[in-house]
C-alpha cells in the first residue's frame, strides 16, 4: 500500500522541511513538495531521510515496495553495516 500524502508530510516536517532536504539531498524544494502529490517518495532518497529524521521513518515506511532489508544487508549505498544490525 503507498504512503498517503499527509504520511508524506509528516515525513517532511519531521525532516526539517522541504527546503532542508533539498538542500541535503541537492535538489530544489518544489521537488521534494511534490512527492506528497505523487504519494512517494523516490526510494533513493529514504535512507537519507530515515537518517534526518532520527530514525522516526524507516525506509520500510516509506516505501514498502522495495526490499530494504536485502539492501541494509548487503550495506548499499546510504546503509551501513551498523543500520542493518550486522
Amino acid at each position: 500500500m503507498r504512503p498517503t500524502s499527509e504520511f508524506i508530510r509528516e515525513v517532511i516536517r519531521a525532516c526539517g522541511g522541504a527546503s532542508k532536504i533539498a538542500e541535503a539531498r541537492g535538489v530544489l524544494p518544489s521537488a521534494v513538495n511534490n512527492w506528497p502529490l505523487r504519494r512517494q517518495i523516490p526510494a533513493d532518497c529514504c535512507p537519507s531521510l530515515e537518517k534526518l529524521s532520527l530514525g522516526r521513518f524507516r525506509c520500510e515506511q516509506m516505501r514498502p515496495d522495495v526490499e530494504w532489508s536485502v539492501l541494509r544487508a548487503s550495506g548499499a549505498e546510504g546503509f551501513s553495516r551498523v543500520d542493518s544490525g550486522l
